[in-house]
């Protein structure tokens, strides 16, 4: 169901604490640049993560020997000043 009062809007290269990112109650963000996810934490905070992969890890002594590794990929970000009644 899609609900009237909810948008979708695909913009990109928006501008941090803008005006028209500020006009946005939640976020997707992509970056592996820690430093420019930590921008938006003034203003956003997180909702949720999507998880990637991220490496294989060995160890010949452990069984099954590999662990497969994740890390954070998308943020999923709610607006500070966005709160749900």
């Amino acid at each position: 169901m899609i609900l009237s009062f909810c948008s979708y809007n695909k913009s990109e290269n928006l501008e941090v604490g803008g005006k028209e990112m500020m006009s946005f109650s939640h976020l997707l963000l992509w970056t592996n640049n820690v430093e420019e996810r930590y921008a938006y934490f003034k203003t956003h905070e997180v909702a949720g993560t999507v998880d990637a992969f991220n490496r294989i890890d060995f160890q010949w002594l452990r069984y099954p020997p590999f662990k497969i590794k994740t890390e954070p990929s998308v943020l999923i970000l709610r607006r500070k000043d966005f709160y749900v009644l």
